[in-house]
């Protein structure tokens, strides 16, 4: 399991066309972390493959690619992946399971009561409102990381799940119901992405995040 980031602050590339066809400019860069990932962890798999894999999405969003199984593993998924950005950070975690991640860059103009009383769960709310704004992102990255985890978009519920209980972030995503008994199948996990900005992800394991890797080059 491998992060990749971006940052176009310190690049000139998100000009011109490129700024008006982020989505295209966002395959680019996951594709160059495709070919990364595949020549660390399934170097069998021939580079023309990688080249013709297409990303596709399911009915609610989820991006996965398609034709990367090697010779008689078709049916089982040679990589996943998952993208996020936020100001002028983009990310993408890939894995051998199914991820979830997500970031954000901390705005103090976002009105965090609001979003917390309408959407969160009460562990969560009462959270965001002793510890401000910081608190929000921890508990909004969680969420996020999860619910594309699960590929199932904005349709579940953000108070059907609590990343909070007593007052702390555990490493299991709990039950909105029951939140202390019914844990779910799935960890979730923060992650360092720089200052001013919130990470975490989301998967069955739990396994970390081996190594993370800045990309360069992309606007070749």
């Amino acid at each position: 399991m491998y992060l990749y980031l971006y940052n176009s602050a310190n690049k000139d590339t998100l000009h011109g066309k490129e700024q008006e066809n982020r989505s295209g400019f966002s395959e680019r860069l996951v594709r160059k972390a495709l070919q990364d990932y595949f020549e660390k962890e399934k170097p069998e798999i021939p580079k023309e493959v990688l080249r013709e894999a297409v990303i596709e999405r399911t009915e609610k969003g989820k991006p996965f690619f398609t034709g990367l199984q090697a010779a008689g593993q078709e049916g089982t998924p040679a990589v996943h992946f998952s993208v996020s950005h936020s100001g002028d950070w983009w990310g993408c975690l890939m894995a051998a399971e199914s991820v979830g991640f997500d970031l954000e860059v901390i705005r103090e103009k976002v009105n965090y009561e609001k979003i917390a009383r309408r959407f969160f769960t009460e562990d969560e709310c009462e959270l965001i409102l002793t510890n401000g704004a910081d608190a929000f992102f921890d508990v909004w990255v969680r969420k996020e990381a999860y619910v594309k985890y699960l590929g199932s978009g904005l349709a579940e519920g953000l108070d059907s799940f609590s990343v909070v209980e007593k007052g702390c972030l555990p490493p299991q995503v709990l039950s909105g119901k029951n939140r202390t008994e019914n844990h779910l199948p799935c960890y979730v996990r923060t992650i360092e992405i720089g200052n001013g900005v919130k990470g975490a992800y989301c998967s069955g394991s739990g396994n970390p995040v081996k190594k993370i890797y800045t990309l360069e080059g992309c606007n070749e």
